[in-house]
């Protein structure tokens, strides 16, 4: 079962701000909360944020795979 985190549960695992977290749900970059019953609360769903996080990390390690060396061509610069 999902459960429900709240902001300041997003916020502690994202490690952002609250703005910074607001606009990246207006820019369709991060997960939107849905309406806990009874009131104005909201939460998100746990698979959801760990998925955005999953997916931050998988970007990160793209954009960064170009800059790094072939293992192999070190291998040879040694000899």
């Amino acid at each position: 079962m999902n459960q429900g985190l709240t902001l300041a549960e997003v916020l502690a695992a994202v490690k952002a701000s609250r703005s910074a977290w607001y606009l990246a749900m207006k820019v369709g970059d991060a997960p939107r909360p849905f309406k806990v019953t009874g009131g104005r609360r909201v939460a998100w769903v746990r698979t959801e944020v760990e998925a955005y996080l999953a997916r931050r990390v998988a970007e990160r390690d793209a954009a960064a795979a170009p800059n790094q060396p072939d293992s192999s061509a070190l291998a040879e610069g040694d000899q």
